[in-house]
């Protein structure tokens, strides 16, 4: 939506003319079906469910390592063979079951067994420190408090506080106007009271109502 307004704020500028603008959870979802739409457009087959795993690319997926799980993502039989060197099974980029990405994906079960096994012997972060340092496409799968407390996350800001509230900051960063929390949303039933009074109840029904466990929470007016 909010591109979309951004989308009718420049057309205006050209044809000066306001229009309605209208989006959908179901369009937002059928956009970002790629490349899943795309192949069934192309070859009329709907797609079979690949778990992890990309339809299109291998490998392009999370596999297990002797401490955590970690993605990998190869986008082209020269990102692959370089994988393999850097993994110390170089033999794998040149194996006439891998060698190209139509023959991986018709391998697509052989190859994961024959990675699972290298990265099984490797901790998750030191070697996806070390694939990034070659420009692969590599990171642990992290849960959420990991995510939220990792050091990029620290050093980025990613996590904002005020008061007693916690939250995400907004990704969109602008250099001059930072976003900010300049104030934080009520608590649960925190104006329950004064909800209530705009509908007429007295002090004394809305206490009774919160005595009977009717209103949870919310501050008693005195």
């Amino acid at each position: 939506a909010a591109i979309g307004i951004l989308m009718a704020l420049a057309e205006r500028q050209r044809s000066g003319l306001g229009q309605f603008l209208e989006t959908t959870l179901y369009e937002t979802g059928l956009s970002i079906m790629h490349p899943h739409a795309a192949n069934y457009f192309m070859h009329g087959k709907p797609p079979q469910l690949t778990g992890n795993e990309h339809p299109n690319l291998v490998p392009y997926a999370i596999f297990p390592t002797r401490t955590d799980n970690i993605f990998i993502g190869v986008g082209n039989d020269g990102t692959f063979r370089k994988l393999c060197k850097e993994i110390g099974k170089p033999e794998l980029g040149t194996d006439v079951r891998f060698a190209r990405n139509k023959d991986r994906i018709a391998n697509r079960e052989a190859l994961r067994a024959e990675l699972a096994a290298v990265f099984a012997q490797h901790d998750a972060g030191p070697l996806c420190d070390r694939l990034l340092a070659a420009g692969l496409p590599a990171g642990p799968v992290q849960s959420i408090d990991q995510a939220l407390t990792s050091a990029h996350a620290v050093h980025r800001g990613d996590v904002v506080a005020k008061d007693w509230y916690q939250g995400v900051a907004s990704p969109i960063r602008l250099a001059r106007s930072k976003p900010s929390v300049r104030h934080v949303p009520p608590k649960f039933s925190q104006h329950a009271s004064e909800v209530l009074s705009e509908f007429g109840y007295s002090e004394g029904e809305i206490d009774a109502l919160m005595d009977k466990g009717v209103v949870c929470g919310g501050e008693r007016k005195r």
